[in-house]
């Protein structure tokens, strides 16, 4: 483990000497990865600049990669690979930052890109993994300015997962995977089994307790529903739907320009749960759902 996490810093202090390679031409190695997607305007309200601030503010310099929030612990001394800097290095170059670059060469160098066989199809890579068990993988720790994190990744491995199809997440994988093999169809009887999942609110799926919502689910859908309209799939409540997750994900950027993790729907409110915090998946997901043209490339 230490030899891989020497390895790790060298390439780091390799890319930080490099020439800078983001500057709106990518090389050939970064474009193989899709980094061609144009900012485009938001498919919902949010401050932009604001995203972009919450994801840069969460990079390790001394590390290459992002921890997966400032505040709450556990996820305050984690690093996730995947999803978290996997998706953040894609959302970071949607909105133009240069961190992007760093982040990219620590998961091309070291750890496969942070492919999943899940959450890289919202970036258009295929993924067929939406119906396996998952598991998390501790990759090691480091110690970074005084500071100890924990390398983490999920996996996705085994199964088949027999029950996938009652959790609100899956189903939007498995849909966007139909999508990207050309079986619209299919992909719209699965996005009419997650509207199953949804209660006015939110979605009330396996993984979701009374009343606590996740707001990446509601990014998700919001993904899918992109996906769809630009596949020429009619989907007769859009603009309803779109109104509805829309106003919860604005509802739930928090001042730091970050999307909190869950909320609650008490008295007409959306508000954030207790305890909950933005962190990095759920702020990646709704740039790469909302502001980049992945959903509308993946048909």
């Amino acid at each position: 483990m230490k030899r891989t996490w020497l390895g790790i810093l060298i390439s780091v202090v390799l890319a930080a000497a490099a020439p800078p390679l983001y500057s709106g031409v990518y090389t050939e190695e970064l474009q193989a990865y899709g980094l061609g997607h144009l900012h485009l305007e938001p498919y919902c309200r949010l401050d932009v600049q604001g995203l972009r601030r919450f994801l840069e503010a969460q990079f390790v310099e001394g590390l290459g990669l992002l921890r997966a929030s400032l505040r709450s612990y556990p996820d305050n001394v984690t690093v996730w690979i995947a999803s978290d800097n996997l998706l953040a290095a894609y959302a970071l170059a949607v909105l133009g930052s240069p961190i992007a670059e760093k982040v990219f060469r620590v998961l091309i160098a070291n750890f496969s890109m942070g492919l999943n066989g899940v959450h890289e199809i919202l970036v258009g890579i295929p993924g067929d993994g939406y119906a396996k068990p998952d598991r998390t993988v501790l990759l090691g720790e480091v110690l970074v300015g005084g500071l100890r994190l924990y390398i983490k990744k999920t996996v996705f491995a085994g199964g088949p997962m027999r029950n996938w199809w009652l959790y609100a997440d899956r189903i939007v994988y498995a849909a966007l995977s139909k999508l990207m093999s050309g079986d619209r169809a299919a992909a719209y009887v699965l996005f009419r089994r997650l509207l199953s999942l949804w209660d006015g609110h939110g979605f009330r799926d396996e993984a979701t307790p009374s009343g606590v919502y996740d707001t990446y689910k509601v990014v998700l859908a919001l993904y899918l529903l992109r996906a769809l309209e630009s596949a020429g799939v009619e989907v007769s409540e859009a603009p309803i739907l779109r109104d509805r997750w829309c106003r919860i994900v604005e509802e739930l950027q928090s001042g730091s320009g970050g999307i909190y993790t869950k909320y609650v729907y008490t008295e007409q409110r959306i508000l954030p749960a207790h305890g909950s915090d933005p962190n990095v998946e759920t702020t990646a997901m709704a740039v790469l759902a909302l502001l980049s043209s992945f959903p509308e490339d993946i048909r």
